[in-house]
């Protein structure tokens, strides 16, 4: 007859006790007095791999299953179940080996059997496979020791912050950014280190977080430091929940700004300067403009008088005393008259080019092919009777300025007739196409070309690479069509060989009316 606890910790009959254990997920066992297995249940094979059979065969199966590490564990457990004032019951977590030498974890519970007189009947026992859990916690331990790590060694401030804004936890990083060792930290709140002109804002935006009505708080502030400095930081402060869904605490991810800001100021110091000595030396180029422009008309006027004086008197010397000067006479009459008329042509094209610079565009669209036509047509009388073979492409239609484009096609298609004067016949080709956003008008002819080691300089104001005996200019028609081409924001590029013609080309930004 077994005692009251004995009955209490045996099942009411052997079969009812195997009808049970049959039944469970848990690995039951009942081994006898003599330390021999009376009953071992089938889920003893899926947690360990070891049907019953083995177990019946051989006793000490059980040791030899425990992990090395886990024997001294289970000798000492059992030492303290069987000792007369020891624990009827009492859980342990052990390690057993699989015979694929798998590690498996089995939560294990055993109790003493004893009759009524208090003699030793044997034990009953349970296994359950706890690895997935113990995995679980593993994974678990493991990760919140990464946390732990992450949260102590990141290169920002991080902190936990109660409701009412007091430090909770604070990493190393925050410390160092503000000054404080972390156990003064803890002592203060947001509120007692934020500059006093940055609270109110931060403070709607925290309610706007426990309100739900911002996911998280991101913004630029100065805190206070330890010392009484300020540093400027960028938080972005989020809000954790409880389990039941409630406002628990905030997490702040605090970031040192301040070199940045520091660039920021001194960068807009650098600006409102360079924007001021830019505004001056705006004000000095246009007096200057002004100086120029009127030096130029003044220049241009004063000189047209004596130069239209010299040409008349020459004219009337000649008239009235013709007879009376010999072939050089006459020649060098001749030649005064000609420098006269090429001092003129100068004057005008210092006006040309002093109007150039003044022109305020007034863009619209342009038929390029019709103002091609118009400006050759213009040419008839300087063509005369010269056999000139010109063709015009199909051109596409530009958004300009129509009298700055007239004057560009006239000084190019007339540098195309005057240097191929030479050639019989003389070609010239008008063509275009585009290239990305420009639309490249180009002018060819099989003239007398150029040194291409000197096309720079064909742009230049007064820069010729022709003698005037040859080919008569003043060398400011390309310097009039570059500026044009300049306020247009386009671009212009010249190609040539001596004997071998020259192209020129202009590049027009393609408007939306183009596109």
């Amino acid at each position: 007859m077994l005692t009251q606890q004995a009955q209490s910790n045996a099942p009411v009959s052997e079969k009812h006790y195997r009808m049970l254990a049959e039944s469970s997920p848990d690995w039951e066992y009942w081994i006898d007095a003599d330390h021999r297995y009376r009953y071992v249940s089938p889920a003893c094979e899926s947690i360990c791999g070891h049907p019953p059979a083995e177990f019946y065969a051989d006793p000490e199966l059980m040791d030899r299953l425990l992990h090395p590490l886990d024997r001294a564990l289970w000798r000492t457990h059992h030492d303290q179940i069987f000792a007369p004032d020891g624990p009827r019951q009492a859980p342990i977590s052990l390690r057993i080996l699989t015979p694929q030498g798998e590690e498996c974890w089995i939560e294990h519970v055993c109790v003493a059997l004893y009759d009524e007189t208090g003699q030793y009947l044997g034990q009953r026992g349970n296994n359950r496979d706890i690895t997935t859990r113990k995995r679980d916690e593993a994974r678990l331990f493991a990760s919140e020791q990464v946390n732990r790590a992450i949260f102590e060694q990141a290169p920002i401030g991080i902190a936990h912050v109660g409701l009412d804004g007091g430090w909770l936890r604070v990493n190393n990083q925050l410390c160092e950014i503000l000054g404080y060792p972390a156990g003064e930290l803890l002592q203060q709140s947001f509120q007692t280190i934020t500059h006093p002109d940055d609270f109110a804002a931060d403070l709607i935006a925290i309610e706007k977080v426990i309100a739900g009505e911002l996911r998280a708080s991101s913004s630029e502030k100065r805190y206070i430091r330890k010392d009484g400095s300020l540093v400027w930081i960028h938080q972005r402060i989020t809000l954790v929940l409880d389990a039941d869904g409630d406002p628990s605490h905030f997490v702040a991810l605090i970031e040192d700004i301040s070199e940045r800001k520091q660039a920021d100021q001194e960068r807009t110091l650098y600006q409102e300067r360079l924007e001021a000595a830019v505004q001056q030396r705006t004000l000095e180029l246009e007096a200057v403009n002004r100086d120029l422009e009127g030096f130029s008309y003044s220049v241009s006027h004063d000189l047209r008088a004596p130069l239209r004086a010299i040409d008349g008197f020459v004219a009337i010397l000649l008239e009235d005393y013709a007879p009376q000067l010999d072939a050089e006479g006459q020649r060098l009459f001749g030649i005064v008259t000609d420098n006269a008329h090429k001092m003129g042509q100068l004057i005008d094209d210092i006006l040309a080019i002093s109007r150039a610079g003044r022109l305020g565009l007034e863009h619209g669209e342009i038929d390029m092919n019709a103002l091609v036509d118009e400006v050759w047509a213009g040419f008839a009388g300087q063509r005369g009777n010269r056999l000139i073979e010109f063709h015009r492409d199909d051109l596409p239609p530009a958004v300009a300025d129509v009298r700055a484009l007239r004057q560009v096609w006239q000084n190019l298609l007339g540098n195309a007739i005057k240097f191929s004067q030479h050639r019989n016949p003389a070609r010239i080709q008008v063509r275009a196409e585009r290239q990305g956003d420009l639309i490249w008008y180009e002018v060819q002819d099989n003239g007398a070309g150029f040194n291409p080691d000197y096309a720079g300089k064909l742009f230049g104001l007064f820069q010729r690479l022709h003698d005037t005996n040859e080919f008569e200019g003043t060398g400011v028609g390309l310097a009039i069509v570059k500026r044009f081409i300049q306020k247009h924001g386009g671009e212009i590029r010249a190609e040539g060989v001596v004997n071998g013609g020259a192209k020129f080309r202009f590049g027009l930004p393609v408007r939306d009316s183009e596109s």
